[in-house]
């Protein structure tokens, strides 16, 4: 499957298209060569070329794209400019001690251990809160891009 892969973005590639519509372009690469697919994409898009790609990885979509459109049975949930999303991220915080109680709170998983939720505010408020709660132990991450598509087609599916 791979050589079959490589020969047909060869071919999408040669013709110098204006656009790209690629479909999974990764699915079957060795990492060696999905990294030089993106170099060359990258460097095609630097020059002009309007590249749209198809794909279930979004740790590629994240690193790769300038935007992304979820899309659900033929649907555009979203669109979404991935430089604004990553200076506004939802910031993920797991924290084992007393719960955290504020609007900026969105529970996401929980055990008599520890609890992970979804905070959207000030980060300043964020440490306030944690200090408060006093906790054993916490991580902070900002949100992925996996996340926010599972909480999309989460919100969708309640709908």
């Amino acid at each position: 499957m791979g050589n079959k892969k490589k020969a047909a973005i060869v071919c999408a590639l040669a013709s110098s298209p204006r656009v790209l519509i690629l479909d999974e372009p990764t699915n079957g690469l060795d990492p060696m060569m999905q990294k030089r697919l993106f170099a060359e994409l990258k460097k095609r898009s630097a020059n002009g070329v309007s590249i749209l790609l198809s794909s279930h990885n979004l740790g590629e979509v994240e690193e790769y794209c300038d935007r992304v459109a979820f899309i659900k049975e033929g649907k555009v949930l979203a669109i979404t400019d991935l430089n604004k999303m990553l200076r506004h991220q939802k910031i993920i915080t797991t924290v084992g001690g007393k719960e955290i109680i504020h609007t900026s709170v969105q529970i996401l998983e929980q055990d008599e251990m520890k609890r992970t939720f979804r905070y959207n505010g000030d980060s300043a408020l964020l440490l306030k809160l944690l200090q408060e709660a006093n906790p054993d132990d916490f991580t902070v991450n900002n949100e992925s891009l996996e996340e926010r598509f599972l909480n999309l087609y989460e919100t969708e599916v309640q709908q």
